[in-house]
């Protein structure tokens, strides 16, 4: 007799966050060796609310899920989870597509850090735990000095020209 397989059913965003919830990580392992900002996002730059998706990697039997965010490069990224706001002290991402305009005859960014005559120009910022992350290579890491929310945005002098998209994807976080 064939032993019928039970159906699995897509992970929900209370299992996203039970997964990637993990309070003794090591969250220096891939903590960003860059410099930090010299100035933090402009009052000027306009904050959206971006709430996540529940996504997955298949490794044979094994599934990882995580939450990922389509962010905006117009906007200051407000990431929320299930309608509310993600608060982290420590965590860990990485950038998955990335593919925007700064307007005005930029090139298309496919990376974090594109290179610039200035420092931080146009890199992808990631703020929480009252800190200013900007790494050019990822999975980077984080250890911020107390629990706050957590936004994604773009270090740039003019937003409204703006276009495109950026995908930040947590893997790890911490509240403590």
């Amino acid at each position: 007799m064939k032993q019928q397989s039970t159906p699995r059913t897509a992970p929900t965003m209370a299992d996203v966050l039970q997964a990637i919830h993990n309070s003794q990580f090591d969250y220096t392992a891939f903590e960003c060796q860059c410099d930090q900002l010299q100035k933090p996002a402009p009052v000027s730059l306009a904050t959206k609310q971006t709430n996540a998706e529940v996504a997955s990697y298949t490794f044979g039997d094994d599934t990882v899920i995580y939450a990922k965010w389509i962010c905006d490069p117009k906007f200051r990224n407000h990431l929320f989870l299930n309608g509310e706001e993600f608060l982290a002290k420590n965590l860990v991402w990485k950038y998955d597509r990335i593919a925007w305009v700064a307007g005005g005859g930029w090139p298309l960014y496919e990376i974090p850090c594109p290179p610039s005559n200035r420092a931080h120009k146009h890199n992808i910022v990631i703020t929480f735990g009252g800190r200013d992350f900007s790494p050019c290579s990822t999975p980077a890491s984080g250890v911020g000095q107390h629990m706050t929310a957590v936004y994604a945005w773009v270090d740039d002098d003019k937003y409204d020209d703006n276009t495109g998209y950026f995908e930040v994807v947590v893997t790890a976080y911490s509240r403590e």
